[in-house]
C-alpha cells in the first residue's frame, strides 16, 4: 500500500527550486515530500528547500551567494533520520551508514512539519510504503508516533491518526455501567422498534394477496373485513412504532447527556487540577473545543449513532430471515447489489472523510485568519498592511474554493453509482419476482401446483419493500468504522485532558500549614521552562516575616517566575524553596496558595458583579467585610459613584472598568483574603499618576505586617522596598536598599539614571 503524505508536506515549490531539481534528476520521479524552511545551513534567515521523491532526498539551502547550496542523497542510503533541538532553532539530519548530513535549519515554529517530515523521509527509505527497515528493533522517536511516523501534536502525547478505536470506545462505553438499567430498557426498545419497522411490509403482503389480488377466492364481504383488519393493524403498528421510538429515543437522550454530564465535569475537575506548565503547552481554543465540541460528538454518538447502528444492524438481520424464509433463491439474487454498495461507500467514504477532513482544517484557518485581523485592525490599518492582509486571506479562501470543489465531484460521482446498484437490485428483484408470477400461475393453471403454495404478487411487493428498506442500513453500515473512529477520537482528546497527570500536586507525605509566619528562603534555586535555557540560575536569599522585597531588573530577568515559584505555580528545577523552614514541595498547595495574595499587573477579574469579584478569594465573606475591603483599598467611592453599586456588572474580564478601577479591586480583592504572602506585579505600572497615587496608598495598608514580593520599575515602590533584588539574565545580579544600589555603580543605578532621565523628558515634553 502505498504511503500517504500529508498535504501539508507537499507545498507549492517555486519554479526556481522545480527547475534545479530536474537538472539533479535524470529519470521524471514523482515529488512525494516538499517542504520549506525559514533558515539555511548558517542559521540565516532566508527560504530553504527540501524535497523527497521514492530514490533520492534533495535540500536547498539558500546563502550569500547566487546559487544555493545543495545536498543531494539516495534515499536507499539513509539508515535514520534525526531532528535535533537547538537553542532557538532545530537541525535535520539524514544518517548514512558513515556519516552525518545535515539538511534542513528551521526555527522553533516549524518543529512540528519538520518532525513530521523526518518521519514520513525515515518510512520513505524502508520500502516507500511506510514499512520502516529494521535495523535492530523499532524505537521511538521522540515527538513522533511510533507507528506511523507523523509528528505528534504539541497539545498531545498520541498520534491522532493512530487512534486504539477499540480500547477507547470500551473505556468511553464504559461510563455507561452506572446507568446499565437504562442500556437494557433501551435494548428493549430497540428490538421492539425494528419489529414494528419490519411489520407493515410484512402486513402489506398479506393485504395483497388476501384482499387486492387473492390467491384463494373468497366473497367480497370476506375481503372487506380483511381489508377493515389489516387498515387498523398498520395504523397500529404505526402508531406504536412512533410512540415505542419516541420513548426509545428520549431514553437514549437522557442516557446520553447524563454520560456527557459526567464526562465533563470530570475533564473540567481535572482542567482545574493541572498545573500551568499543562496551559503553557495547549491553546485556550483547544481545550475549550475539547470540553463543548468533542464532548457534543460524543453525545451525538450515544444518543443517535449507536442506537441507530444497533437498530440497523437488526433490521438487516429480521430481513434477512424472512426473506430467506419467504423464498431463498430470489432473496440470494437480492444480495448480488451488496457487495457493489459495501465496497463503493467505503472506498468513497473514506475519501470524503479525508477531503472533508482537509476542507475543515482549511476553513478553521479562515477563521484564524479572521479572529487574527478583526480584532487588529488598527494594527493592519496603521500599518498600510490591507492588501496584505486581503491577499493572505485569498489563498486560504482559493484552498476552500479547491477543495470544495473536489468534494463537490466525489459527491456527485457518489451517489449515482450508488443509485445504480440499488435499482439494479430492484430490476433484478422485479424481474425474476414476476418471472416467477408468471410460471407459478401456468403451472397452478395445469393443476401442478396447488394456490397456497404458488409465488405471490404479496410476496413479490414483501421483496420490493424490504429491498427498498434493505440498501438504507446497508450504506449506513458501511460507515459504521468512520463513526466509531470519529468518536473514538474526539473521547481520546477528552481522556488526554483526564489522563494528564499534573505536575504540580500533593505527595502523600504533604503537610498542612494552618497559618503561615511568612520567612522565606531561595536555596541554590535553578529554573528552566524548556530544558534549554535557564530562566533562574543559582539564586540564594533570605526574606524575614514583613519584610517586603522589590525585584527589579531588564525584562525578561526573571522576576515573574520567581514569583511564579514561590506561588508553587512549578518546581524548581534545581535547589529548594523554604517557607517557614518547610521546603516548599512538602507543604499542601492548599494550605500554601489560601494564604497567598496576588495582584497583577493586568489584574483578571470574571463575569458578575464588583462584590463577587472582590469576593472570589473568600466566597463567604459577608457585606460589610466586603466593603471594608474596597474602603482599604479606595475603591469604594467610584463603587458607588456606579448605579447598581457593588452590584455592577463588571463585564467579560471586566472591560466596563478603567485600568485604575480594576486594579482598586484587585487590591480589595487581595485585602479580604488577608493573605501571609503578597505577589504585587507591577500593580501601578499602566495608570495615570493621580489613580498610581490612589492605589499606592491602598498597597500601603495592604503590605502592612505581610511578606510581600513586589515586581516594579517606578522608584516610588522600589523605595518603599525593606530591600532589592537586582535580577539580570536570570542571575541574582545585586542586593540591598535602594540608598545602598544607589552607591554602587551597578545595573541598578543604571536603571535609575535611566527612568529619570526618561521622566525629564516626558516632563518637557507635557
Amino acid at each position: 500500500m502505498p504511503l500517504e503524505i500529508p498535504d501539508e508536506l507537499q507545498e507549492e515549490v517555486p519554479e526556481e527550486i522545480k527547475r534545479k531539481f530536474e537538472k539533479l534528476i535524470e529519470d521524471p520521479e514523482v515529488v512525494q515530500i516538499a517542504i520549506s524552511s525559514d533558515m539555511n545551513l548558517d542559521g540565516e534567515y532566508t527560504e530553504s528547500w527540501l524535497l523527497a521523491t521514492d530514490q533520492w532526498v534533495i535540500s536547498f539551502n539558500s546563502n550569500h551567494a547566487k546559487e544555493p547550496e545543495i545536498i543531494q542523497l539516495p534515499l536507499h542510503d539513509v539508515v535514520t533520520v534525526k531532528t535535533r533541538n537547538y537553542i532557538g532553532n532545530g537541525m535535520l539530519e539524514l544518517h548514512t551508514a558513515k556519516k552525518a548530513f545535515p539538511v534542513l535549519r528551521y526555527s522553533k515554529t516549524m518543529n512540528a512539519k519538520i518532525s513530521d517530515a523526518a518521519g514520513f523521509l525515515e518510512m520513505l527509505s524502508g520500502d516507500g510504503t511506510g514499512k520502516e527497515k529494521r535495523r535492530g528493533g523499532r524505537k521511538r522517536r521522540e515527538g513522533r508516533c511510533e507507528k506511523c511516523g507523523r509528528a505528534l501534536p504539541h497539545w498531545s502525547d498520541s498520534c491522532p491518526h493512530c487512534v486504539e478505536t477499540r480500547r477507547m470506545m470500551f473505556r468511553l462505553l464504559s461510563y455507561l455501567k452506572p446507568y446499565w438499567y437504562l442500556v437494557a430498557i433501551g435494548t428493549v426498545i430497540a428490538l421492539a422498534t425494528t419489529a414494528l419497522g419490519l411489520l407493515p411490509t410484512y402486513i402489506f403482503k398479506y393485504l395483497v394477496d388476501s384482499v387486492f389480488v387473492p390467491v384463494v377466492q373468497t366473497t367480497a364481504e370476506n375481503r372487506f373485513r380483511l381489508l377493515n383488519l389489516f387498515i387498523f393493524a398498520l395504523i397500529g403498528a404505526h402508531v406504536l412504532n412512533q410512540a415505542v421510538g419516541t420513548t426509545g429515543g428520549y431514553v437514549m437522550q437522557w442516557l446520553g447527556n447524563r454520560v456527557i454530564y459526567d464526562l465533563r465535569s470530570q475533564a473540567y475537575r481535572h482542567l482545574q487540577m493541572l498545573s500551568l506548565s499543562f496551559y503553557n503547552k495547549n491553546e485556550t481554543g483547544r481545550l475549550i473545543a475539547r470540553i463543548s465540541e468533542d464532548t457534543s460528538r460524543l453525545r451525538w454518538f450515544i444518543t443517535e449513532s449507536l442506537r441507530d447502528l444497533v437498530i440497523d444492524f437488526l433490521m438487516i438481520f429480521g430481513m434477512c430471515v424472512i426473506l430467506f424464509r419467504e423464498d431463498w433463491q430470489l432473496a440470494a439474487l437480492t444480495l448480488i447489489p451488496l457487495p457493489v454498495l459495501a465496497v463503493g461507500a467505503g472506498y468513497f467514504g473514506e475519501k470524503m472523510h479525508r477531503l472533508f477532513h482537509r476542507l475543515w482544517r482549511r476553513v478553521s484557518a479562515i477563521t484564524a485568519i479572521l479572529a487574527d485581523t478583526i480584532p487588529g485592525v488598527k494594527v493592519v490599518k496603521a500599518f498600510a498592511a490591507e492588501d496584505r492582509e486581503v491577499d493572505r486571506f485569498n489563498v486560504v479562501n482559493k484552498e476552500v474554493f479547491d477543495y470544495s470543489i473536489r468534494v463537490a465531484k466525489l459527491t456527485l460521482a457518489y451517489y449515482p453509482i450508488m443509485g445504480l446498484a440499488t435499482f439494479a437490485g430492484g430490476i433484478i428483484v422485479r424481474w425474476f419476482g414476476g418471472r416467477q408470477i408468471i410460471f407459478d400461475d401456468v403451472a397452478v393453471a395445469a393443476g401442478q401446483l396447488q394456490p397456497e403454495q404458488a409465488f405471490t404478487l404479496g410476496t413479490l411487493m414483501l421483496f420490493i419493500g424490504y429491498m427498498m428498506q434493505f440498501y438504507r442500513p446497508i450504506q449506513s453500515l458501511t460507515r459504521i468504522n468512520e463513526r466509531f473512529r470519529r468518536a473514538a477520537t474526539a473521547a481520546e482528546r477528552i481522556f488526554e485532558i483526564m489522563d494528564a497527570d499534573p505536575e504540580i500536586k500533593d505527595t502523600k507525605d504533604s503537610i498542612e500549614l494552618p497559618q503561615l509566619e511568612g520567612r522565606i528562603r531561595f536555596e541554590n534555586v535553578t529554573f528552566t521552562y524548556d530544558g534549554e535555557k535557564n530562566a533562574l540560575e543559582n539564586i540564594n536569599f533570605e526574606v524575614q516575616p514583613g519584610e517586603m522585597i522589590g525585584l527589579s531588573g531588564p525584562s525578561g530577568a526573571g522576576k515573574s517566575t520567581l514569583i511564579s515559584l514561590v506561588c508553587r505555580f512549578y518546581d524548581v528545577t534545581e535547589g529548594a524553596i523554604y517557607i517557614d523552614g518547610h521546603d516548599i514541595r512538602d507543604i499542601k498547595l492548599n494550605s500554601l496558595r489560601e494564604q497567598i495574595g496576588v495582584v497583577l499587573q493586568e489584574p483578571f477579574l470574571f463575569h458578575g458583579s464588583i462584590a463577587e469579584n472582590i469576593a472570589y478569594g473568600k466566597p463567604n465573606a459577608s457585606k460589610e467585610e466586603i466593603i471594608s475591603a474596597a474602603i482599604a483599598a479606595n475603591a469604594h467611592h467610584f463603587i458607588m459613584d456606579f448605579p447598581d453599586g457593588y452590584d455592577t456588572q463588571v463585564g467579560e474580564r471586566g472591560v466596563s472598568l478603567s485600568g485604575g478601577e480594576r486594579q482598586r479591586i484587585s487590591i480589595a480583592r487581595a485585602i479580604l483574603k488577608d493573605p501571609r504572602i503578597l505577589i504585587l506585579d507591577e500593580a501601578t505600572s499602566s495608570v495615570d499618576t493621580e489613580t498610581e497615587s490612589a492605589i499606592q496608598e491602598a498597597i500601603e495598608r495592604l503590605v502592612e505586617g505581610r511578606t510581600t514580593f513586589a515586581i516594579a520599575h517606578r522608584l516610588s515602590t522600589l523605595r518603599r522596598a525593606n530591600r532589592l533584588i537586582i535580577l539580570e539574565e536570570g542571575h541574582l545580579e545585586d542586593m540591598g536598599t535602594h540608598a545602598e544600589l544607589l552607591e554602587r555603580e551597578g545595573l541598578y543605578k543604571r536603571l535609575v539614571k535611566m527612568q529619570s532621565a526618561l521622566s525629564r523628558i516626558v516632563a518637557v515634553a507635557g
